[in-house]
């Protein structure tokens, strides 16, 4: 009997190791590390700078986020990492001074709230069994562990009403409904 329940133990210590090893423990974005691939060049009339990276998640060895991107409900949704510089003498609010644009198409960023919805681990699934449930139970723990750490970088790096002073260059997030590598354009309200 003892020896059974040793067996059974060890089995699920195993299998528990193993499959929780499989799901990955979010990285912290670290933005003074991204180099810029895509650029909205400046012009007179819009003086500012904006170059933007799409695949924010899977180069911060985020990949199972960077799934969420492409399984959204009804639109892709894509994390972005951007770089906007403000080259006019006046204070600028992003993306409230900004059009964004994509396809012909204006394109409005999703609230921070929006955007962690769309884009968290899933912690819910189905289990058979006890030892299902047990590993379903620790993979669980470790998404929402995973997911805490995905919304505090959402919350010191999403782009909500972020002033730039003149002269100034902010980095940071946004999330769009769009195909990672869509085309995108931004131009300034009222230029």
């Amino acid at each position: 009997m003892s020896g059974q329940f040793f067996k059974n133990t060890t089995r699920f210590l195993f299998c528990s190791i193993c499959l929780t090893g499989c799901v990955s423990i979010y990285k912290p974005i670290q933005q003074e590390q991204l180099v810029f691939q895509q650029s909205n060049t400046s012009t007179r009339e819009t003086q500012f700078k904006i170059d933007w990276e799409y695949d924010i998640l899977t180069l911060s060895g985020n990949g199972r986020y960077a799934d969420e991107e492409t399984e959204a409900v009804l639109t892709p949704v894509s994390l972005l990492a951007l770089s906007i510089e403000n080259l006019s003498q006046e204070k600028l609010i992003f993306p409230d001074d900004f059009i964004i644009s994509a396809v012909g198409k204006l394109r409005k960023p999703l609230s921070l709230k929006q955007a962690y919805r769309l884009l968290k681990l899933d912690q819910a699934g189905e289990a058979n069994s006890g030892l299902e449930d047990a590993l379903q139970g620790l993979t669980a723990l470790n998404e929402w562990a995973s997911n805490k750490e995905f919304k505090k970088d959402l919350q010191k790096y999403y782009l909500a009403l972020k002033p730039i002073g003149p002269g100034e260059k902010v980095t940071g997030l946004l999330a769009l409904r769009i195909r990672k590598g869509t085309e995108l354009t931004f131009s300034r309200k009222g230029s």
